[in-house]
This record gives C-alpha cells, structure tokens and sequence, in this order.
C-alpha cells in the first residue's frame, strides 16, 4: 500500500457569518404561533358568547321561577279564601 504525497494543508479559510439560531427559530415557529394566536382569539370569542348566553338563560329562568312563585302564591291566596268560606 502506498500514499501519495499530498500537500501541506493552507492558510485558515476566513471565517463565515455564524447562523443565527434566534433567527431561525423565530422563523420556523412564527406560522405555528400565528395559527396559535388565532385560536386563542376564536376560543375568547366562543366563551364571550357562552358566557352571554348563560347570563341570558339565568335572567330568563330567574323571571320564569319569579312567574312560578307569583303564581303559587296566587292559588294559595284563592284556596286559603275558599276554605275560609
């Protein structure tokens, strides 16, 4: 087996830019993060709505019972009247 002569290595090569990770990571996670925002936005959006609709069938239940309760009190008043009779 025999090598051949090679050359002594050269002078240093100049040094390149260095990557700058930061930069890429913002890059490749800003699509993600985006469709995350968007999400976080949809999901406010859909508990606002909740939150107003079950404020809303409270205040309805609430004068639906107040009905019910008028009206008991109502009846009993008739029944008290015709037993007293």
């Amino acid at each position: 087996m025999w090598f051949r002569p090679a050359a002594s290595p050269g002078r240093a090569a100049p040094s390149g830019v260095p990557a700058d990770r930061s930069a890429e990571l913002r890059a490749e996670l800003a699509p993600p993060l985006a469709l995350l925002e968007q999400a976080e936005a949809e999901a406010r959006t859909v508990g606002e709505r909740a939150a107003a609709a079950a404020a809303s069938r409270r205040q309805e239940a609430e004068r639906q019972a107040e009905a019910i309760v008028a009206e008991a009190r109502e009846e009993a008043r008739r029944v008290r009247a015709r037993t007293a009779e």
